[in-house]
């Protein structure tokens, strides 16, 4: 039996618990220490993110798929890459959870276990917007011209802050992740053929 929340939801599997991925992601990353189990579904973090509002991300319910051990529906699901990593799920968390650590540490296992295609073109999108125009999601349609109508800049961020943004993520190693990305993309392309 079900009830609304999922609480009671099987795992693909037929058990109700499978520790098993939730402890391999908890092991590899340094915030061994923050306990998810701790999550008990409020949905703020849903009700908060910017992600939620605009596609099917939903972290309430990617932790609970993590708890479940639904490796593959997790790691094959774009959802993993669709978090802006603005850090108001965690701001907003009863539990302070870091939310925003956990999905990086998704990412990390979907591209150690090839589940990356799908997700690693949003993520390459992002980062390549963010260098481009300062921002993740360019503005543009129904936000471009309401920015117009309001009397506001077309592009909220400076091109001296773009111009920032591109020197800090040379020297954080950003552009050489962002390269590698494309190279795992082009990579998969060829393998297809």
């Amino acid at each position: 039996m079900s009830d609304y929340l999922g609480f009671n939801k099987q795992a693909e599997d037929g058990s109700s618990w499978n520790w098993s991925f939730y402890d391999k992601i908890i092991k590899r990353k340094i915030f061994a220490s923050f306990n998810f189990t701790q999550c008990y579904q409020c949905g703020k973090c849903v009700g908060i993110c910017p992600a939620a509002q605009h596609s099917n991300f939903n972290p309430r319910l990617i932790i609970r798929d993590v708890l479940f051990g639904e490796l593959n529906r997790v790691l094959d699901s774009e959802d993993i890459w669709l978090c802006f990593d603005c850090f108001d799920c965690k701001i907003r968390c009863p539990m302070d959870l870091d939310i925003p650590e956990l999905i990086h540490s998704l990412r990390v296992e979907a591209l150690l276990h090839g589940y990356y295609q799908k997700g690693l073109k949003t993520f390459l999108k992002f980062g390549r917007n963010m260098l481009e125009t300062g921002t993740t999601v360019p503005l543009r349609g129904r936000v471009k011209k309401a920015r117009k109508l309001l009397g506001m800049v077309e592009n909220p961020i400076s091109e001296q802050a773009v111009e920032e943004l591109r020197v800090i993520s040379e020297e954080t190693g950003l552009n050489k992740h962002l390269d590698f990305c494309e190279c795992l993309i082009e990579d998969k392309k060829r393998e297809k053929r």
